[in-house]
């Protein structure tokens, strides 16, 4: 069977536009004179800190791996496969296990060499890139909260005004909502999980509705 080319894209939210990922694909394919034609698209609107197998496409991804259809996952950057160092390397790991080529585009990476091996230096560089993206997430909450605490000190922040929209990455950063999370991981009860946390039925159907939006 000849296993199959194919590129993923993921957004924050259901208002963002992968655009810019699929005009990086197109022009891969156009570089190498359209031999790279992508047989499947993945895509996701999701936030980079949830899991990539808790993600639709990225559950579906995994699964046509599991199935010997992958050959080759093309992704524009290391972060639209997460901002979890552990979650990237757990996701890129089984790649790899799997003898599944994979190609982060802005940074230049290919991760196994033509034999199937794996590219030492691309590891490297992979695991670096990996690192400098969680940096960077944790560096613009920081800054998010230290702007905050300023604009409360000086009288300034009044919170999300009244008919504004949270981001869903916000919201799933919540210490409850990451809660929730969890024990869904954990396959357990919706009304279960509402007693356990104290919340209401309907916040825990919010967060899961979140996580396969």
């Amino acid at each position: 069977m000849t296993k199959l080319t194919v590129s993923y894209a993921r957004v924050s939210s259901a208002s963002q536009k992968t655009d810019r990922q699929m005009q990086s694909f197109r022009r891969a394919d156009a570089t190498l004179g359209g031999t790279t034609t992508f047989s499947r698209h993945y895509e996701d609107k999701i936030s980079g800190v949830v899991k990539f197998r808790d993600r639709v496409a990225g559950r579906q991804l995994l699964n046509d791996c599991a199935k010997g259809e992958i050959g080759e996952i093309h992704f524009h950057e290391i972060s639209r496969a997460g901002r979890d160092i552990a979650d990237i390397t757990i996701t890129i790991q089984y790649f790899v296990e799997n003898k599944i080529q994979v190609i982060i585009q802005k940074e230049g990476i290919r991760l196994l060499n033509d034999d199937g091996t794996v590219n030492a230096t691309a590891q490297i560089v992979l695991s670096v890139m990996t690192c400098l993206s969680s940096i960077e997430r944790t560096n613009i909450r920081e800054r998010q909260m230290e702007g905050i605490a300023i604009a409360k000190a000086k009288g300034l922040y009044t919170g999300r005004r009244k008919g504004s929209h949270e981001s869903l990455l916000a919201f799933l950063e919540k210490p409850k909502s990451q809660k929730i999370i969890k024990l869904l991981r954990e396959n357990t009860r919706v009304t279960h999980i509402a007693k356990i946390l104290s919340v209401s039925v309907r916040t825990v159907y919010k967060v899961r509705d979140r996580l396969v939006a």
